[in-house]
């Protein structure tokens, strides 16, 4: 530049952490003698904004159901997405998932229920969970479609639906599922063949190594954290330890079907 000239210079800042970063521009002068002109620059990165949100599903009262989405305090409720009769959903990060009861599938769309698609089918799903450390996604099929449910299954596949198989079958219909740790949790329903396979039952990841840890209760639905187990019964919504000891009610005079923990 000429003496007294000046010139507009841009510089993008794209921090790839939260956290304060350092640089400098440093233009180069041809005239010998004349040291270069150099400017500081300092920036701080912001970590990404991430909105929670609460998703259930409405099943179907004779007119189709949906999935809702609401802010964590209920605020903004909104059906979503449609489904026939839609049952359990989990969420990760990036996805949105479902058992249709009607179609007979589990279904993956994005946060925003857009983008829905059947990942598997052919099957009677209740209870959909997500094991978030193996990336691998789990559902309870109850079986056949009669009043007393009969040869219900729980399956596992890929968060995306591949490789899907049942990790373990039973006489009685597959209402609940829930992971925690290395530990995968599920419910049998009463059957007069095997009336004494009904109740919570806990095996490995894939299945193996099967154990019945609490006797004889109808539970509807599960959850599972480090520490407790939760389901919905009859009497409504039980804690117990991850080996069903202690069980106790803990919630009582509403029609609970659900139950979620984050």
């Amino acid at each position: 530049l000429g003496p007294g000239k000046s010139c507009t210079l841009s510089v993008a800042f794209a921090p790839t952490s939260a956290a304060t970063f350092n640089a400098t521009v440093t233009a180069s002068v041809k005239r010998p003698g004349v040291a270069p002109a150099t400017v500081s620059l300092s920036g701080t990165g912001a970590s990404p904004v991430t909105t929670h949100y609460l998703y259930w599903s409405n099943v179907n009262t004779g007119s189709g159901g949906s999935i809702w989405r609401a802010d964590l305090n209920g605020g903004g409720a909104s059906p979503i997405a449609s489904s026939g009769d839609p049952r359990g959903v989990a969420a990760d990060s990036t996805n949105l998932y479902w058992a249709d009861a009607a179609s007979g599938t589990i279904v993956e769309a994005d946060l925003n229920g857009g983008a829905a698609t059947a990942i598997d089918s052919g099957q009677s799903p209740r209870e959909v969970t997500i094991d978030g450390a193996t990336g691998h996604l789990y559902w309870a099929n109850s079986g056949t479609n009669e009043v007393i449910p009969h040869n219900g299954s729980i399956w596992e596949a890929d968060l995306n639906g591949d490789n899907a198989h049942a990790v373990v079958s039973f006489t009685g219909g597959g209402q609940g599922v829930a992971v925690s740790g290395n530990h995968l949790y599920y419910t049998v329903g009463y059957t007069s063949e095997n009336p004494n396979d009904a109740g919570i039952w806990e095996a490995n990841l894939d299945g193996s190594n099967p154990v019945q840890i609490v006797p004889g209760v109808q539970a509807f639905n599960l959850a599972a954290n480090a520490s407790n187990l939760y389901w919905v019964g009859n009497a409504g919504l039980v804690q117990a330890n991850l080996d069903g000891t202690g069980a106790t009610t803990i919630a009582t005079g509403n029609i609970i079907s659900g139950v979620a923990l984050n």
